[in-house]
């Protein structure tokens, strides 16, 4: 089960597996949602994903576009639950 303090499972995440990063991570984000995974998923599927890093959930990116693309993903699923409340 996934943590529900965001800053906690970072760290987790990366003392759990051996990176490259001796120092603590710094949160620039926390974005809010009902569905995680999903967000998650979404959000890998639209990044670019960094070839030369050493892990495998690296991606090249900053705290605009993560902003922008939360804002299309909200807007995505408000357009599926606007859908479904009609009752299609």
């Amino acid at each position: 089960m996934a943590s529900r303090d965001p800053i906690q499972r970072i760290h987790r995440q990366i003392s759990a597996t051996k990176t490259a990063i001796p120092e603590q991570a710094l949160v620039l984000l926390i974005l809010r949602t009902h569905n995680c995974r999903d967000l998650e998923r979404w959000l890998h599927n639209q990044l670019q994903r960094n070839e030369e890093s050493p892990g495998k959930e690296w991606y090249w990116s900053s705290t605009d576009e993560i902003i922008a693309l939360f804002g299309e993903y909200v807007d995505s699923t408000a357009s599926i639950n606007s859908w479904y409340a009609r009752g299609n």
